[in-house]
């Protein structure tokens, strides 16, 4: 059995979607039946469909196998999926009797299909889900991308096993606020009437248990309770065998964690699963029910590999482990952390211990109450145990109590090798933060062990560690010990590589104490660092130190910093790894395209997006052309002489907008265009961009440049392909208007799912693996020169080639070296000079900026003390009919209306002045309320009102004809000295309630009253892009067709929103009405989020890195309920903002190793 486990708080999500056949290699004379089967299966490549048989409607309270029809649901059909949302009643599934010869009388699978299913049941119900009289049955959450797709919240017991129910595997199910059990899987008396009761052959027996990968939380008592706690030998409570509890976590549980009993056949098997919290309210249906876990009546068989911690200040914790099974029990590389009686307890009364010894090994039980293990004497005389106690660590054990204490004269016991000292002596890695792993001075520790274990089938420690070759002996307690791995890498750079090319990886250092038979791997890592199950072995060796040769792998982003390390092994089970070591990828991986050059792939009807969602995306370099018809094409399935099919995704450098194109019903040519952008001024500059267009809903077209959003269309559309073949570059039967791609391309990627803003940004040059989720093509064309064929990185494969085919010929593209690292620009730096023109940003006018009524100024800045006076121009369109915003000295705000001027009172936060030009990040913002004649004014800094409202009568007109500045006002005496990351424009009055919701929210181009955003996120150029639906772009310094000295300089992020919000007062970081809890903090992989608010249903929660960039955000959270979030993060620390109507709160949460 594998044991290894990582211990995370929260598991790694286990993909278990099947990937779908990919579609055979049809010739190109494919027949019109071919060709509908193709069309069709790729229209289900968009739909996600999840293989539902029968959908169970969500007001269903009952189902019942002997009752539902064969035409709902086929005899040999048995894939059973929850309809998603919100269930408000209890649910049985009832007489569902599949079986395990895996043909038509398979086992049963009940699943939730694409979005999770939320069970919220009130206390007073018996039961959430139940399974009643049924075999054979699968329960499990993996039919979304959520962590636990299956949410089961209230009732008495969450979900219930029972009723003779048997042959059932529980996978990926969160269970909270149980009334009373979070699992009960057992059937009470059932074996009333039955000769013999339990001992009879033919007896129930509830067999075949499988309870892994859940969660589980704040039951009022146990978190799961399996098997009936009075069994006895012959009683008529049933026994179980094969039962498996592990991979879960259980948090908060009242009384027992897990409960496990009656596996008298001995497979009974406890392992890898993480308690935090037990036994934490008082029970008054048994007194001596509040253990981490316990083995109870009948228990036979192993506990092991679980991490058991309770809380300091609980009172009414029991012990780690209570043991009053039947013998032949195994309990080894458990970690107990707290407990407030025994580490570990056993106590049996039954006869058949004696018989059927007690293992207890290797195990570490940190600060108990009293001892660590206790072996008590229970009943008669005829009672005996007989206990095997090795390896055993304990630390901090109080004075009095011993880490074996054996109660009562007829217990025999061998023990060695038990060491109890403070935990302070044992130098754990990290004791406060729960790690109690060895470090290389722990020398109470290492090697200090026996062997023996190993007979009795330990053979590895709590993280999988082969503990045999570690050193002379195995260490103590639950981890065992590395000692350090001395071969080291030197940092690589692979310059012009390509696909299978190989290079030499130089290792030094020194292989002694190594076992002489070992071999050693170079591992390549995930894009990420993460050695996990992406890395990838570049080559061999079986001596070092050394070189290997190396050879290049696919799916390498260029330009990527990769982790490297060494890691030896052999077949005796030992293993190592080195320190990793920084390698970086420069080299081919991008073409090259001049008229009329392209890239075709064959089955073009697999790319029919129909009235689904999908992504096309591509990073591109483009060159100056001496033939052009205005739209450079990316990517094209369009064919001449078709107008009901076909479309088109390219850039068209005359309108200075990003494009796509086909036709409608009607046949008549439809374009749709982005907002205007800057590259047409950006040929032949050497640099690379990221272009991208997404549908979602169906019918929203978003176009993004670098990552971010530049405009918005709705269009109805029901789209596919003319062309036989997928264009790349170039369609040569496109049509007038419509020319060759005239540049470079890299990453070029078709997905069947609409990608966020988020998920472009965070992934602009990363490589996919090769069954990512929606991925159906994926070219990087990574192939080394001389290749005719561009691979596609996905499971469906869809391989092109250069040119028309695959023969040679001035068609083809030339291949070149890829992108390097992507450079994300969040702003403009303004420098103040002494002398000559002062920078400045130019927004053309718009009727729209001259408000008739109210209106609202937000920016983002980050200022030095200025060079001329105290002030410093924000906005301004004219100061005599129009507006200036601007900061009037180091602690006050200040606006122009129509020439009449107003200041803000002194800005304050924790009642200290603040300084606007200490180089700090703020968000400041101006709001003006239309009043009769006049406005009332209302100033804010970081979403609160700085002192009162105030008003202004008797303005000027806002008539102005002049252009909007930004940095400087129009007489260049006011300018701004430090940097500005966005500036928004409303025609409307914004509330502090919704300037402080939206701090470092993206906004789209079609919302409502956004009449201005400019965001500075472009890399060159001298264009400003607007995102706004107005489409008004500026440029830098006072004219757009020429760089000068008046130009700001484009900035990496100096702001962010953590800095913002951790000046922010208690009362703006706290909403009495709204709290959230964050747990694990740090985390590692994933972490959940409890958000509680009585009043109002829904939230929204949004993910910060330090930078102030949103990097997760998950839209739509039911509240007061525990949410999983897994989003894909380098080590660091993260701000969450959660919005709750009018209510936020913040947390600051950190990521780990």
């Amino acid at each position: 059995m594998n044991t290894n486990s990582t211990f995370d708080y929260w598991k790694r999500y286990l993909n278990e979607k099947k990937i779908m056949a990919k579609p055979g290699s049809f010739p190109r004379s494919i027949s019109c039946l071919l060709l509908v089967v193709l069309m069709t299966y790729c229209r289900g490549l968009f739909a996600q469909s999840c293989g539902c048989d029968y959908t169970i409607p969500l007001g269903s309270t009952i189902i019942d196998r002997n009752t539902l029809s064969v035409t709902a649901l086929p005899k040999n059909k048995r894939t059973i999926c929850f309809q998603s949302g919100n269930r408000i009643v209890p649910l049985m599934i009832r007489n569902f009797n599949g079986s395990t010869d895996g043909g038509i009388n398979a086992p049963y699978v009940f699943k939730n299909c694409s979005a999770q299913v939320v069970f919220n049941i009130p206390l007073t119900y018996g039961y959430a889900f139940k399974f009643f009289n049924s075999e054979n049955l699968k329960l499990t959450g993996t039919g979304s991308s959520d962590q636990y797709g299956i949410v089961l919240n209230g009732a008495h017991i969450s979900l219930v096993l029972g009723d003779t129910t048997t042959n059932v595997e529980v996978d990926h199910v969160e269970i909270r606020n149980s009334g009373f059990c979070g699992l009960m899987a057992k059937t009470d008396n059932a074996l009333l009437g039955i000769s013999g009761g339990n001992n009879n052959p033919s007896a129930f027996v509830m067999k075949a248990i499988f309870i892994h990968d859940n969660y589980i939380y704040n039951t009022e008592a146990e978190g799961m309770y399996i098997g009936n706690t009075n069994w006895m030998p012959g009683n008529t409570q049933h026994s179980l065998d094969s039962v498996f509890v592990y991979d879960n976590i259980i948090v908060n549980a009242g009384a027992e964690a897990i409960q496990v009993g009656a596996t008298s056949s001995g497979r009974g098997y406890v392992f890898n699963n993480r308690i935090d919290g037990f036994g934490r309210r008082l029970q008054t249906f048994a007194q001596f029910q509040n253990n981490g876990i316990q083995l109870g009546s009948g228990f036979s068989g192993r506990c092991y590999n679980n991490f058991i911690y309770a809380y300091p200040e609980d009172s009414y914790t029991q012990n780690g482990i209570v043991c009053v099974g039947l013998g032949n029990i195994y309990i080894y590389n458990n970690v107990v952390v707290n407990a407030k009686d025994n580490g570990i307890y056993i106590g049996s009364n039954n006869a058949e211990s004696k018989a059927k010894p007690f293992y207890v090994l290797n195990n570490t039980i940190i600060n108990p109450s009293h001892d660590g293990i206790k072996i008590q004497e229970v009943g008669t005389a005829t009672n005996k145990i007989n206990a095997y106690v090795y390896n055993n660590l304990g630390a901090s054990i109080p004075s009095g109590y011993s880490l074996v204490k054996k109660g009562g004269s007829l217990i025999t016991s061998v023990e060695q090798a038990n060491v109890n000292n403070l935990i302070t002596a044992f130098n754990f890695q990290d004791p406060l933060n729960k790690d109690f792993s060895l470090t290389s001075n722990s020398s109470l520790a290492i090697d200090k062990g026996t062997n023996i274990v190993s007979s009795y089938g330990l053979a590895e420690d709590i993280k999988g560690i082969v503990r045999t070759g570690q050193g002379t002996s195995f260490d103590i307690g639950a981890y065992e010990f590395v000692t350090e791995f001395l071969l080291s890498i030197e940092p690589i750079i692979i310059d012009n590589k390509c696909l299978g090319d190989t290079f030499v990886i130089n290792v030094n250092g020194s292989s002694v104490g190594l076992p002489p038979d070992v071999t050693y791997n170079a591992v390549l890592s995930g894009p990420d660092g993460y050695f996990g199950p992406q890395k990838i072995v570049l080559g061999s060796t079986g001596t070092l130190p050394g070189e290997i040769v190396a050879i290049l792998p696919p799916n390498i982003p260029h330009g990527n910093n990769y982790r490297v390390r060494i890691e030896a092994f052999n077949s005796s089970g030992f293993f190592r790894t080195g320190a990793d070591s920084s390698v970086t990828f420069i080299g081919t991986g991008a073409l090259r395209f001049a008229a009329p050059q392209r890239v075709s792939v064959s089955n073009a009807a697999f790319f029919n997006p129909g009235d689904f969602d999908f992504t096309i995306e591509a990073r591109i370099k483009l060159n100056v052309a001496s033939i052009d018809n205005g739209v450079l094409e990316i990517l094209s399935t369009k064919a001449f002489g078709n107008t009901s099919n076909g479309y088109m995704f390219g850039y068209n450098y005359l309108t200075r907008k990003l494009v796509f194109s086909f036709y409608d019903v009607m046949g008549n040519s439809i374009y749709l265009e982005s907002n205007t952008i800057s590259l047409s001024e950006l040929r032949g500059d050497g640099v690379w961009y990221h272009v991208a267009l997404t549908r979602s809903g169906g019918n929203r077209f978003t176009f993004y440049l670098d990552g971010y959003a530049v405009g918005v269309k709705v269009y109805n559309i029901n789209l596919s392909a003319a062309s036989s073949n997928l264009y790349i570059g170039y369609d040569p039967a496109a049509g007038v208007g419509v020319s060759s791609f005239t540049g470079s391309m890299d990453y070029l990627r078709f997905w069947n799912v609409a990608r966020s803003e988020m998920q472009l940004t965070n992934n602009l040059e990363k490589s996919f693996t090769y069954s990512t989720v929606g991925l159906i093509g994926s070219w990087n064309f990574n192939e080394c020169n001389g290749s005719q064929y561009a691979i596609s990185d996905s499971p469906y494969e869809n391989h092109g080639w250069l040119g028309e085919n695959e023969n040679v010929s001035v068609d083809d593209p030339v291949r070149e070296s890829g992108p390097g690292k992507v450079e994300n620009l969040y702003g403009v730096t303004f420098n103040s000079a002494p002398e000559g023109k002062l920078d400045v940003l130019t927004i053309p006018h718009n009727s729209s900026y001259n408000f008739q009524a109210g209106f609202s100024i937000e920016a983002e800045m980050k200022l030095l003390n200025p060079m001329y006076g105290s002030k410093t121009v924000i906005y301004e369109k004219d100061t005599t009919n129009g507006v200036r915003f601007f900061v009037a000295d180091e602690n006050r705000l200040g606006l122009i209306v129509g020439g009449k001027t107003v200041l803000s009172e002194v800005a304050k936060k924790n009642n200290v002045n603040v300084n606007f030009y200490a180089g700090k990040c703020y968000s400041i913002a101006v709001s003006a309320t239309k009043s009769g004649s006049g406005f009332v004014i209302r100033f804010y800094l970081d979403g609160n009102i700085i002192g009162y409202s105030k008003y202004v009568s008797g303005q000027n007109i806002l008539s102005s004809l002049t252009s909007v500045l930004i940095g400087c006002d129009a007489g260049q005496s006011i300018p701004a000295n430090g940097y500005v990351r966005e500036v928004k424009l409303w025609n409307v009055a914004r509330t502090g309630v919704e300037i402080l919701r939206d701090l470092g929210v993206i906004f789209s181009s079609s919302t409502e009253g956004l009449v201005g955003y400019w965001r500075f996120r472009e890399k060159n150029g001298q264009t400003l892009i607007d995102q706004s639906s107005n489409d008004n772009p500026g440029y830098l310094g006072q004219f757009l067709s020429e760089e000068s000295t008046t130009d700001p300089k484009r900035s990496s992020n100096n702001c962010n929103a953590n800095d913002r919000v951790s000046l922010l007062s208690q009362d703006s970081l706290h909403s009495e009405g709204l709290a959230i809890a964050v747990y694990p903090n740090p985390f590692m992989k994933e972490f959940g989020v409890y958000i509680n608010n009585p009043s109002v249903d829904m939230s929204d929660l949004y993910l910060f890195d330090i930078t102030g960039k949103l990097v997760y955000q998950k839209l739509g959270i039911s509240n007061n309920e525990m949410i999983v979030c897994n989003p894909d993060l380098i080590i660091g620390m993260y701000l969450i903002k959660v919005v709750c109507g009018e209510e936020i709160e913040y947390s600051k949460v950190i990521k780990s190793h």
